[in-house]
């Protein structure tokens, strides 16, 4: 379920004027494919301000908590009917909730790559840990629901994509546990299409090396 992700600069743009969350004009790339253990943007509460705005920071792909040991997995995706269950989950669920902004998603059927886009940037919903020992950065993993229709043909699970005036709900930490469990359903069939893009072979693949990740990936922050 969603081997990778993508960030198009132009609608991130327009999305971050929308939501009045911004990152340093410096720092915007032409488009960013974002694979396991890579850093892209995620959006979260300013806790530092009263009137609660928001505020786009850099994270890796991997929810890493700070008791987990080097042996632990570093989960991309968190069930929803896992999410307060599971220790792995729970802390971030309750004080970790984060939005994803991508303009499309990757599956693989048959040897093919199939992307999942909309009309406008997806918001995806997220749990996050705050940067330890193990990571300067926050983590984060996307939160999974049960595949819509448009989804469900590629994958048996897709990633929670919440309405725009969701993201607010999603995001205060006064909602409580039953509600956020209620947004982490699968989006309706019309606000996706999909897209037969290829074999596997002409998609980028990530590279192997760490050396060889950073000249591909840049700097976003």
């Amino acid at each position: 379920m969603c081997i990778r992700y993508d960030v198009e600069n132009q609608e991130l743009i327009a999305w971050s004027y929308l939501i009045r969350a911004w990152i340093p004009e410096g720092d915007w790339l032409q488009g960013l494919d974002t694979f396991p253990g890579y850093v892209a943007p995620i959006l979260t509460p300013d806790w530092s301000d009263k009137g609660r705005p928001r505020k786009i920071q850099p994270a890796q792909w991997g929810l890493m908590p700070e008791w987990a040991n080097e042996k632990m997995p570093k989960p991309l995706h968190a069930r929803n009917d896992n999410l307060a269950r599971s220790a792995m989950f729970r802390n971030a669920l309750r004080n970790g909730r984060c939005v994803v902004p991508i303009s499309g998603f990757y599956e693989q059927k048959d040897g093919r790559w199939v992307r999942f886009s909309g009309d406008k940037m997806l918001t995806v919903a997220a749990v996050s840990e705050p940067p330890s020992l193990r990571c300067q950065l926050s983590t984060y993993s996307l939160v999974t629901a049960e595949p819509n229709d448009v989804v469900g043909p590629y994958q048996d699970r897709m990633v929670v994509i919440l309405h725009p005036e969701d993201i607010e709900t999603w995001l205060a930490p006064e909602t409580p546990i039953d509600r956020l469990l209620e947004l982490c359903a699968p989006c309706p069939n019309d606000w996706l299409s999909a897209q037969d893009t290829g074999p596997n072979s002409r998609k980028a693949k990530p590279p192997k090396k760490a050396k060889e990740r950073e000249n591909l990936q840049g700097t976003l922050f």
